[in-house]
Parts: structure tokens; sequence; C-alpha cells
């Protein structure tokens, strides 16, 4: 598969709202469906999803982004994905898909779990983790207590 196939098919199912370059020179398509994300075009077998997050109010910045790559580190809260900071230094949810040997049906999936993962950070996940910096102060054990 390559980027190009992936590209097609997410404008077809999903709303393609514009298009332009990255920082980095990439290509990138934004979208605003099922929420606001990017895909950029790394290469033509490599793509790039990223979604943005709101910060908590009232948290350390620096507390915060600590929290979240002991999250990023474990991989039990962020998947394949990973929590980070964009070009502009927005937080968010990113996933890199190396799309060569995967069928369309494996990129689906993999699009379904950054879904999950990305509404579980934009809900439940950054609110925990807020609440937990709130109590302490300090990051926690690694996981999020549910």
């Amino acid at each position: 598969m390559l980027a190009t196939d992936v590209i097609h098919y997410l404008a077809g199912q999903l709303d393609l709202v514009g298009m332009n370059l990255s920082p980095e020179g990439e290509q990138e398509y934004q979208f605003a469906r099922p929420f606001d994300f990017v895909l950029t075009e790394v290469d033509a077998a490599t793509v790039a999803l990223f979604a943005p997050l709101d910060m908590p109010d009232g948290i350390e910045r620096e507390a915060l982004l600590r929290r979240l790559l002991e999250a990023n580190l474990q991989g039990v809260e962020t998947g394949a994905g990973a929590l980070c900071l964009d070009a502009f230094g927005r937080l968010g949810y990113r996933d890199v898909l190396h799309l060569g040997g995967m069928t369309l049906e494996a990129v689906q999936l993999r699009f379904v779990d950054f879904v999950l993962y990305y509404e579980f950070w934009r809900g439940q996940g950054l609110g925990s983790v807020a609440e937990e910096l709130r109590q302490t102060g300090l990051p926690g054990e690694g996981f999020i207590k549910l």
C-alpha cells in the first residue's frame, strides 16, 4: 500500500477540509471528521496522523509533559502512537504508519486504534493525568488510575 492509496481512501470516507505544507515541506491533509486531525505524507510509503489535544488548565506544563512521556514509554496508554508536541508546540496524539506490506484492512484497523486512543486522551486520559498532578504535584506511577 502507498501513501496516496491511504490519502484517497480517507478523503473518500471523511471530510477533507484543506491541504498545505508542513514546516518540514511535507504535504499535509486536514480532516474535520471524526475530529480535527492532520495526515502528513512523509514519503511514498509512510503517513503520519496527528490530532491536537487541549492542554489542561492549572497544570505545570513540564510536569504534564513528563507524565505524558511516561505514557509513551510504557505504551499501554498510547498503543502504537505517541503523545507529542507538533512543530508549533501543540500537544497531540500522533501515529506513524509504515505502509509497506499493509493491506487496506490493516490501515483501517490502525486508524480505528488511532481514533480510540485519541478519544481516550481527549476525554478521560488528560483529565485523569491533570487530576493526578493536581493532587500530588508530581507525575504518578506511570499508569492512569481509573
